[in-house]
């Protein structure tokens, strides 16, 4: 379930992530117009280049083709979150943009700690362990004298037709009893239990290296979950303050105090911060659902994730 949320968060983000840079496109695409007939009056004044001009009467023609493929791009977008959900390709979803972020903190002992209690990572090494010992004991215990117990019991009977055969039938009793003494193994016993050993100690060392990578994977996450909270406020600041600066950048060309090129770089500039503050939006609530799945625990309401099991039969009925 919580590798479904996982992929819920990719999908809702990557829908996000198109309908903003669609409305971002559409909104270059006018400005570019714009720009363009401004620098035609400055061409006409002396003031903007042919080359300059035409700089920009390009970048309106990349922009339109930009519309059309961000269309596209939306409607992918839609159509996989549409198949996760289980909703129909023509339904329409607009997620919004929620930049309030919880103020949450973690600590990297109690996202472990959780870990331990809610996972079965951590039993299903102690079983390998606990396999890997019954297996040595095992090859020692096959060294000594062995007995075998065997015992049968059945019934026979024949008949003209079934209820004959089956009427009075006469029983078979059969009680066996064997004992082995290894009297000579050329060393078998010995290099099983060595064998067994061996495999012990191979499983105590996965075991250790399994649990060690497990400890640090969830010391990054933590600590990558604790950063990105100030990295997105850092990123909508850069954000907010780029689109200003290519504002003042568009009216400074108006005013004929600007270059192309200074107006092309305002408005790249513009563009790489706002898809950066996306993009770190969207690793943060990533990082945040990855740690619930490694802890099975909801960190904002402070509560272990259990599984109800009356939903459970509710989506297999379906």
């Amino acid at each position: 379930m919580e590798d479904i949320s996982l992929q819920a968060v990719s999908l809702w983000f990557r829908l996000l992530n198109a309908r903003q840079d669609q409305k971002a496109t559409r909104t270059n695409f006018d400005n570019s117009v714009k720009m363009r007939d401004v620098a035609e009056e400055r061409l006409k004044l002396g003031t903007v280049s042919r080359d300059e001009y035409l700089q920009l009467d390009l970048r309106v023609l990349n922009d339109s083709i930009s519309l059309n493929d961000s269309a596209v791009r939306v409607q992918e977008a839609q159509m996989e979150l549409n198949s996760l959900l289980g909703f129909d390709e023509s339904a329409e979803i607009n997620p919004v943009l929620d930049e309030e972020l919880p103020d949450l903190t973690l600590e990297y002992e109690m996202v472990l700690n959780k870990s331990l209690n809610n996972l079965s990572f951590f039993l299903d090494n102690e079983l390998r362990l606990l396999e890997a010992r019954s297996a040595v004991e095992k090859a020692k215990a096959q060294r000594g004298v062995t007995m075998n117990l065997n015992a049968r019991f059945g019934l026979s009977k024949s008949g003209i037709t079934l209820p004959e055969a089956y009427r009075s039938p006469l029983d078979q009793e059969v009680l066996g009893l064997g004992f082995s003494f290894p009297i000579f193994d050329w060393g078998q016993g010995k290099g099983r239990i060595e064998k067994a050993r061996a495999a012990e100690q191979v499983a105590m060392a996965k075991v250790q290296q399994a649990e060690s990578d497990f400890r640090r994977t969830i010391f990054t996450a933590v600590a990558q979950f604790n950063h990105q909270r100030s990295q997105c406020e850092v990123s909508r600041r850069a954000a907010a303050i780029s689109a200003e600066r290519y504002m003042l950048v568009m009216d400074r060309f108006r005013a004929g105090n600007a270059t192309v090129l200074e107006l092309n770089t305002a408005r790249n500039e513009s563009d790489q911060a706002r898809n950066q503050y996306l993009t770190d939006l969207g690793n943060y609530w990533t990082y945040y659902y990855t740690l619930r799945r490694y802890a099975l625990y909801d960190y904002i309401q402070g509560e272990d994730i259990v599984l109800d099991e009356n939903e459970l039969a509710r989506y297999e009925e379906k």
